[in-house]
């Protein structure tokens, strides 16, 4: 039976800008007066339905970052999307800040254009990048990046 691996950093991070909830709110704010006027035609119900969903799913995605004895775990609930990096193949790490809207066009799962690789990140600006064995780089946002790069490093130590 395989050992329980030490999970030594867990965060979870959802989309909770203020941004996004303002579109929220002045998009009901601007649909319930015009479909309370004129009764509900389908023409309005089927936007203000599908636009309750994308804002329902953007409230279910999270993102979950754990750093376990020997890889980097990288989940975004809601999508069908888990990366685990390990230990072994970061050649380089640094907690750092970023401009995710200049560096990466946003937040999300993002690849750059400017060869800056691959971001996982869902709000705020500052994370942990990692240059793999490889080259590749890949931008880990993190609200505690300090931590998230203390735990990669005592788990490469060990490694």
């Amino acid at each position: 039976m395989p050992a329980e691996q030490v999970v030594r950093f867990h965060e979870e991070q959802s989309f909770s800008s203020v941004w996004m909830w303002l579109v929220v709110v002045v998009a009901i704010g601007v649909m319930v007066p015009i479909a309370s006027r004129g009764g509900v035609s389908i023409a309005l119900f089927v936007p203000v339905l599908l636009f309750c969903a994308m804002a329902g799913w953007f409230l279910y995605l999270k993102l979950v970052t754990e750093v376990r004895d020997d890889v980097l775990e990288l989940r975004f609930r809601g999508m069908l999307v888990d990366r685990v990096i390990p230990l072994s193949e970061i050649a380089e790490h640094e907690a750092r800040r970023y401009r995710p809207i200049g560096d990466f066009a946003g937040w999300g799962i993002r690849w750059s254009l400017f060869g800056k690789g691959m971001a996982y990140n869902v709000s705020g600006d500052r994370g942990v990048q990692l240059v793999l064995r490889n080259g590749s780089r890949v931008l880990v946002g993190s609200q505690r990046a300090d931590e998230l790069a203390a735990a990669i490093a005592s788990g490469r130590d060990r490694s």
